[in-house]
């Protein structure tokens, strides 16, 4: 049996406390540094391109006909039997225009300190105003700040952000 939502809590606190005592910063939801965060993660986060180089890896690349994924095959006696040829790519894929709010949001609001509001229209192609109704609910509740032409989840909206991110979907 699965611990109570309030045990979980618990452990989520602790867990967290522990982090902190050993001088670790969360910097995003699964990522903690001493430092300073690894650029590689930002990248994603922040809705960069990426390319998939070896077995099972995945790409993200922003063309002028639009934002694509893409995988590379997952074994890696497939993968070396098909990369002489340069078939080893599966599945080029668009991100349609449905999509890349979702997708910038879930993305960007990982990160404490979120994303600057010009990455969305940058990295997408699409205008903010275009999310004027998916944030009304979330600035309501509080779970989203927008300030100094920059997003991020609130404290609160950080113990949401599965919730926060719902409503981005379409």
């Amino acid at each position: 049996m699965l611990p109570d939502d309030d045990t979980l809590w618990a452990i989520q606190e602790a867990g967290q406390q522990k982090l902190a005592q050993a001088g670790l910063l969360q910097y995003e939801v699964s990522a903690y540094t001493h430092n300073k965060p690894s650029q590689h993660n930002l990248n994603y986060w922040q809705f960069g391109d990426y390319l998939a180089i070896g077995a099972g890896a995945h790409g993200k690349v922003t063309t002028p006909e639009g934002i694509f994924r893409y995988r590379k095959t997952r074994l890696p006696k497939d993968y070396l039997a098909a990369a002489p040829q340069q078939q080893a790519r599966l599945g080029l894929e668009k991100v349609s225009n449905d999509d890349l709010s979702f997708e910038f949001m879930m993305n960007g609001l990982r990160l404490k300190q979120g994303v600057p509001i010009a990455y969305f229209e940058q990295r997408t192609g699409l205008k903010w105003p275009l999310l004027e109704a998916q944030l009304a609910p979330a600035l309501a509740k509080n779970w989203l700040s927008l300030k100094n032409n920059h997003i991020k989840c609130t404290e609160l909206g950080f113990n949401y952000l599965n919730d926060v991110l719902s409503l981005f979907l379409r």
